[in-house]
Order: C-alpha cells, then structure tokens, then sequence
C-alpha cells in the first residue's frame, strides 16, 4: 500500500516509508557495547529508539545481528573466564608501588564453585529436593483416629487390658479402624 499523498518521508522510497534510524556506524558501536555488557535495553536508550527498534535492526540488517551477538558471545565467554577463575582459585600481581610487585593468590570461591558444577555438571550436582509419599501415615489421620489406632496396637500387644480402656477408644468388634470418625 503506497504512503499517504503529502508524505514527506515516502519521496523516493521504494518501501513507501520512513528511512531507517540504523546507520552504518552503529554496527561497530552496537559491537563494543555488548562486548562490555550491555542488553537489547542498554543498546535501545543509547541509540535514542525502543527495544522493538533493536530487535527489528537485528532482524534486517545481518551486519547489526552479527554484530551484537558476537559482542554478546565475548562478553558471555569473558564471564565465563572469570566464573572459573573465581571456581579454581588464581594467581595475580598486586602492585607495590615503585616498581614493586607481589604475586598474591585468590583461593577457590564455594558459591563459584557450585554455580560451575550446578550449570555444567547437572546430572551429578544439582539441588535435590526429595519428596516422599507420606499418604497413609499417621499424618493423614485425625487425632482421634491416631488415640484409636494406638489403643488398638496396645490391645494387640497385650500392653493394656481392652477392659481398662474407655469405650469410645475401643476398637470395632471386626477389628478395623473408623477413618471416617472426626
């Protein structure tokens, strides 16, 4: 569909459009910021446009999208770099002053340790939450029912005298447990 008639932008466009905001010198840009971090967000308010700008320059232009993932990518391996050396423990200079150095060493870090091992090695160290099916313990009766339960096994084992016992917490004549009691 052809741009409005009067439509300033559209003169000369075989889109029928406004020309887009993405210059070629943002490629580099786009680059070096994500090399240092910065997110689809960050890279928005900097060129001055929204986030669906951004997602649509990476969509059409390749030199942009390649541009920002492999900015993405050293960032990420940088990072990477760090979390071992954080996981391993590492050497380093600390400088003196006056030309003076010592080489210091930063031990293993445990929570840098686990994210490692949790993210990488997964099958054999993850959080494990166990739950196990309790349904038909004594969790699921009532108190009367559990004082009922318990009378019996004490009749059972000879423990208590069912005379002694009042007749409310006596057991069914059959033997069976009421669970259906309040």
């Amino acid at each position: 569909m052809p741009a409005p008639k009067g439509n300033q932008f559209a003169k000369g466009s075989k889109t029928n459009g406004r020309p887009s905001l993405c210059k070629a010198q943002y490629v580099k840009v786009a680059k070096e910021l994500c090399e240092r971090g910065a997110t689809n967000g960050e890279l928005a308010r900097f060129f001055k446009v929204n986030v669906s700008t951004i997602r649509q320059w990476r969509m059409e232009y390749e030199d942009f999208s390649t541009a920002v993932r492999v900015g993405k990518q050293i960032a990420d391996q940088r990072v990477e770099q760090a979390l071992f050396e954080r996981a391993t423990g590492y050497d380093y200079d600390f400088d003196l002053g006056h030309g003076k150095s010592v080489v210091r060493h930063l031990p293993p870090d445990v929570a840098a340790i686990k994210v490692w091992l949790f993210n990488r090695r997964p099958d054999r160290w993850k959080e494990r939450v166990e739950v196990t099916d309790q349904r038909g313990g004594l969790a699921d009766l009532e108190p009367e029912q559990i004082k009922r339960l318990m009378v019996r096994r004490m009749i059972q084992w000879g423990l208590v005298d069912p005379a002694n016992v009042p007749p409310d917490l006596l057991p069914p004549p059959d033997g069976t447990i009421d669970t259906d009691a309040e």
